[in-house]
């Protein structure tokens, strides 16, 4: 390779780099703002109040559009990687072309020290190629995973939904086993004390017959004494 392929190729090289940094601001930048944002739509929401609640609702909706931008910035981020790297491919594989085309005009060189590096060069770019065509691949497949992140989100909520459903079912069965305990506490309590009373009248009722009965064993008792000493005196 001449001097002058090798300036060109490093020319060629730091373009594609200062591209790179050029997107890798950008994005930074972009990240910034999206940041920027964040902070302030928080400070809408969060009250100023120490005693004051935050909008659950509110906070729920605000925390999925973060997510989704982030996303959509991902997605963004990922497709300008892509792009790059398939403006590069396709430099390389030019690069590549320009070796291994055969050239009907040209001489064919037989000098081996002059073949070699030609053929680590052309395997250099193979790799090259080969190498960016696996990145691609993987920043397909990430884009695909982010395109279906609404989705996993949905599914998400729906089972929020459905365990803070469970959740208050729950609670409301708790609260009515618990009103349940204290009616039947209540009703045993009450129960209790109208045995007593009964159970106070019915004594009060037999110390009544017991004296009553006292008094007409002892009448009785004094009637036959009576008797007894009037059958004597006869």
């Amino acid at each position: 390779m001449s001097a002058e392929q090798k300036l060109k190729t490093q020319i060629d090289s730091l373009k594609l780099e200062l591209e790179r940094k050029e997107k890798e601001i950008n994005a930074h930048l972009d990240r910034i703002e999206m940041l920027e944002n964040t902070i302030i739509k928080l400070e809408e929401i969060i009250p100023e109040g120490e005693d004051s609640e935050i909008d659950e609702e509110k906070y729920k909706n605000y925390v999925v559009s973060v997510e989704m931008a982030e996303r959509d910035a991902k997605i963004r981020e990922l497709k300008n990687k892509m792009g790059f790297l398939r403006k590069e491919k396709i430099q390389l594989q030019r690069k590549l072309e320009k070796y291994t085309k055969p050239k009907s005009d040209s001489t064919v060189i037989r000098i081996e020290e002059k073949k070699q590096p030609f053929e680590d060069l052309i395997k250099e770019l193979q790799d090259k190629i080969a190498k960016q065509q696996i990145i691609i691949t993987k920043q397909k497949k990430n884009i695909q995973e982010l395109n279906d992140y609404p989705k996993k989100i949905n599914k998400k909520d729906e089972t929020i939904h459905i365990l803070e459903e469970e959740r208050d079912s729950l609670k409301k069965h708790i609260l009515s086993l618990k009103n349940a305990q204290e009616e039947t506490g209540e009703n045993l309590l009450f129960l209790v004390e109208l045995k007593e009373k009964e159970n106070r009248k019915l004594k009060e009722k037999y110390e009544k017959l017991k004296a009553k009965y006292e008094a007409l064993k002892s009448i009785r008792s004094e009637k036959e004494k009576y008797i007894s000493k009037v059958e004597n005196q006869s």
